[in-house]
């Protein structure tokens, strides 16, 4: 299911937090053009996200340009997992992964 959600002014996002490895979004204005973008299809373990943001226009304008997810439980498979995807919202299509226990294997698995 859709376990949580933020938004960008623009449009409303919410994140699956079952092993679906989707996010959704929508634009606020109309209520409509909603759009998909499945990132279990790139890496199977980007699944089960606990929550997600939009970076500061007041620390730096170009983070704004991004949507951050945080990595939770790994969704139904109860495996968890310590990468955190960030989406370019201009084009909802552009993603890159930074995986944490890369540096210690313990980050993984957040609430938030």
């Amino acid at each position: 299911g859709l376990g949580s959600g933020f938004t960008d002014g623009t449009y409303g996002y919410l994140l699956s937090d079952e092993a679906i490895g989707k996010v959704a979004r929508f634009n606020l204005a109309s209520f409509s053009d909603v759009q998909v973008l499945f990132l279990a299809g790139l890496d199977s373990d980007l699944t089960g996200f606990s929550g997600g943001f939009v970076g500061s226009h007041s620390t730096h304008r170009a983070y704004s340009n991004y949507a951050y997810l945080c990595p939770g439980s790994g969704g139904l498979t109860g495996a968890p997992h310590g990468k955190v995807v960030r989406i370019f919202l201009p084009t909802f299509s552009s993603v890159d992964v930074l995986d944490l226990t890369l540096k210690d294997n313990d980050l993984k698995g957040f609430y938030g």
